[in-house]
């Protein structure tokens, strides 16, 4: 959650910040010099535009009926075609930070509490029985004797170790997601000893960094066994291939041969029909 909050806080700062500054040099473009009176009115500034995101509007003083302008060489005078533009600048205002930004900002909320939920849910569903009571005696002996049989024989000839469960996935199978895995593991863990080795900590992460160490140098070298046993493969089926080529190029110097041959066989036998004519 503080993950998302701090850049829509970021966010929310600057086009709070940059509408308060624009709506005020818009509606008030002859302000006191005095420089007191200018960080009260950056403070002003902030806080009107940070509370209009909330339903306070001021609307009174973006029109200037809020400020007297009867006296004499009076300051912070709105202007009259500040008091048009302000009101629509606030318009666009409200809509992009109160109405798109917070309705975001509860949409990311709501929607990692429900994964959140969705995924407890599915994790209880998971261990309970698929019979109503009071049939579920009969899948509690069931289990029971799983139980057993995987203690009694060995679990993994007989297959008991891969219970249909959705949080325990074997690749066993399928080679190609296990060298996936293996790979996402192995970038998982150098990414881990990177941050061990940046971070300022003590001798924990000392210890922590060679435990991880010979983890990551075993999946190293079945990285580099997987490599070489492509590598070999990549060999073999371009040795096939020059192979298939140079069959292919001997079938093609048979056919120009062979067409050769078919001319000649075609002028002999031009040459015997013109004789046996004569």
């Amino acid at each position: 959650i503080v993950k998302d909050l701090l850049p829509f806080m970021l966010i929310l700062s600057i086009v709070t910040f940059g509408y308060g500054v624009a709506m005020w040099s818009v509606l008030f473009p002859l302000t006191d010099p005095d420089p007191e009176t200018a960080i009260k009115s950056i403070f002003k500034v902030l806080r009107i535009s940070y509370f209009q995101v909330f339903g306070e509007l001021n609307l009174d003083l973006l029109t200037g009926e809020a400020v007297d302008c009867r006296a004499p060489n009076s300051t912070n005078c709105p202007d009259p075609w500040g008091a048009w533009i302000a009101p629509a600048m606030l318009g666009v205002h409200v809509m992009l930070s109160s109405c798109l930004l917070m309705n975001l900002l509860i949409a990311m909320f709501s929607w990692q509490h429900w994964s959140l939920l969705r995924y407890q849910i599915m994790k209880d569903f998971s261990g309970y029985s698929p019979i109503a009571p009071p049939l579920i005696i009969i899948w509690h002996l069931i289990l029971a004797a799983r139980q057993l049989l995987m203690r009694c024989s060995h679990a993994k000839r007989l297959g008991f170790n891969s219970v249909n469960d959705a949080f325990k996935t074997s690749y066993a199978d399928d080679r190609q997601k296990e060298r996936q895995l293996m790979q996402w593991e192995r970038i998982r863990a150098l990414e881990f000893l990177r941050n061990l080795e940046e971070s300022p900590s003590g001798q924990s992460a000392a210890a922590a960094s060679a435990e991880a160490k010979p983890m990551v140098l075993r999946a190293a070298g079945v990285n580099r066994e997987l490599e070489a046993v492509r590598s070999q493969l990549e060999e073999s089926f371009k040795e096939s291939l020059r192979e298939v080529d140079g069959r292919v190029r001997r079938l093609d110097s048979m056919e120009a041969q062979l067409g050769q041959l078919k001319d000649l066989l075609e002028g002999l036998r031009d040459r015997l029909s013109e004789r046996h004519i004569e």
